[in-house]
């Protein structure tokens, strides 16, 4: 609770209370109340030392039955003011309109202990469950928040990346339009919950859904104030899913694509909004023999690289995958193997591994690739077909690309194959070249 009213006249219950009162005191939870019920043989002084910082309200019972809230200093004429004939009204404010009056001008920090203990909750599921048993288990979090004043914008987003991770796009959708219909609730418009429910919107893909992004996005990046390159880098993405899902077609999307893209590289230089540039800049038919615009934005992203280190010191599956992205453009085969392995080992979020993937799509489908395969491409192909797998399993065909742990910890790419032609199904292992 914000507030605690404990009622300490009975002595038998005040160690008890006490200790409760101190245990809310260890959880910064300092808005405490005691009532004390004065009797003409209690020693009401004790009482109130033992009280220290809480607010210590004594009060009476009028012969008539009526509770009036006393001080401390008029207790020694108590006795005589307590006589049948005798209004109290005058001289004392009813204990009713006292603790009115003291709820009413109280400093709290709404629910705060109960907020942070939402926030443990959602930390420990993220830590125990996946897939399908995480996202249960965060609805089940998510019906405790029955109240508004619990729903701060931290929680929501923490909420929402959760249910972005395990790639749940309905349950994004759900809690934003619930909130979006909470009358006096205007979590749904704070930007960091409207550019998640603009992403799931997207990425999940109901008819309809990537038609109400735009129609909420564009507003913004139209717009003449100033908004942050991730909500450009969002814009390029829908109209790069449209021109993938048009099988390559859509030509506008493609470049409305480039276009936003290009508009967050230029506000901020990063690498994700620089390698989708690149790579739409190729859909569009320039290479980087001929490209003098590709070619800028390269030596922009190898200084981009350089200031992430090296990939060994690498921690965060972001800063790996848009290493791998930016090799996969210059065709660095061996760089592109090792940057695999480590989004590998970092277990990515399967829909981070898609995007990621879709940028290689894009580039396998446009990109001049030389016609004989050296070692090293074969063994980035192997890699690239795991990641798409991964992303988006295809229906079973006889190979499939597997990783093998040697004893000696090292990871061994090879590929099973279970041949259809013979009775016996025959099982063949064979490691790809290193």
């Amino acid at each position: 609770a914000d507030v605690a009213v404990a009622e300490m006249s009975d002595s038998f219950c005040q160690p008890s209370l006490f200790y409760h009162l101190g245990v809310r005191e260890s959880f910064s939870m300092t808005n405490n109340i005691i009532l004390y019920c004065y009797k003409q043989d209690s020693d009401l002084q004790a009482i109130k030392e033992q009280c220290g910082s809480y607010t210590f309200i004594p009060y009476v019972v009028s012969p008539q039955g009526k509770v009036f809230a006393c001080d401390a200093r008029m207790m020694t004429c108590m006795k005589e003011l307590m006589q049948p004939s005798f209004p109290l009204e005058p001289l004392l404010t009813p204990l009713v309109e006292r603790l009115a009056h003291l709820l009413s001008n109280v400093h709290i920090q709404s629910s705060e202990y109960f907020r942070e203990s939402i926030r443990q909750e959602i930390r420990r599921a993220r830590e125990r469950f996946s897939g399908q048993d995480l996202s249960e288990e965060l609805r089940r979090i998510q019906k405790r928040l029955d109240s508004v004043d619990l729903l701060t914008p931290d929680i929501v987003i923490y909420l929402l990346l959760s249910f972005r991770d395990i790639q749940d796009y309905d349950s994004i959708i759900n809690l934003v339009e619930t909130l979006n219909n909470l009358p006096m609730c205007l979590i749904a418009q704070h930007q960091n919950i409207k550019f998640h429910y603009i992403f799931a919107l997207n990425r999940r893909n109901h008819p309809g859904d990537r038609a109400k992004a735009l129609e909420l996005i564009l507003p913004l990046v139209e717009s003449r104030d100033k908004v942050a390159s991730d909500i450009y880098c969002l814009c390029g993405r829908i109209y790069k899913d449209m021109f993938m899902s048009s099988g390559f077609s859509d030509r506008n999307s493609r470049d409305q694509a480039c276009c936003w893209y290009g508009k967050a590289f230029e506000m901020e230089p990063t690498l994700h909004s620089g390698i989708n540039v690149v790579v739409l800049l190729m859909a569009a038919g320039h290479d980087f023999e001929t490209s003098i615009e590709i070619r800028k934005i390269g030596v922009t992203l190898n200084t981009l690289l350089g200031r992430k280190g090296s990939l060994e010191k690498m921690k965060d599956y972001w800063d790996v995958g848009f290493y791998l992205g930016a090799n996969i453009l210059s065709n660095e085969h061996r760089k592109v193997i090792d940057a695999c392995e480590k989004l590998y080992k970092l277990k990515a979020p399967v829909w981070y591994v898609g995007s990621i993937m879709e940028t290689f799509i894009l580039f396998r489908q446009f990109a001049k690739l030389p016609e004989v395969k050296s070692p090293k491409q074969e063994a980035m192909d192997f890699w690239m077909e795991l990641l798409l797998q991964t992303y988006k399993p295809t229906v079973s065909t006889a190979c499939c690309p597997v990783l093998i742990l040697e004893p000696s910890k090292v990871l061994q790419p090879a590929v099973v194959c279970v041949s259809e032609e013979d009775e016996n199904r025959t099982v063949q292992l064979k490691h790809v070249t290193p």
